[in-house]
């Protein structure tokens, strides 16, 4: 379950990582991590406002499951 519902967040994380590695490649005397930092977390957070309600649907569901087992 836990993989299912990060899995958005870790994909965004490796494309945007690898892109800015290769600008940073392009562009050496650029600090692009430094500079590139607060337009990630911006990008994460954007993607945990359009997915939170899926997000913790799926989540609820599954805790649910879990406890009616128990």
């Amino acid at each position: 379950m836990a993989l299912r519902l990060t899995s958005p967040f870790i994909v965004y994380s490796m494309v945007v990582n690898f892109a800015l590695g290769l600008a940073n490649k392009l562009t050496p005397q650029i600090p692009i991590f430094f500079v590139a930092t607060p337009f990630l977390l911006f990008g994460g957070l954007m993607l945990l406002l359009f997915l939170s309600t899926d997000l913790f649907g799926q989540f609820a569901l599954a805790y649910g499951q879990w406890l009616r087992r128990g």
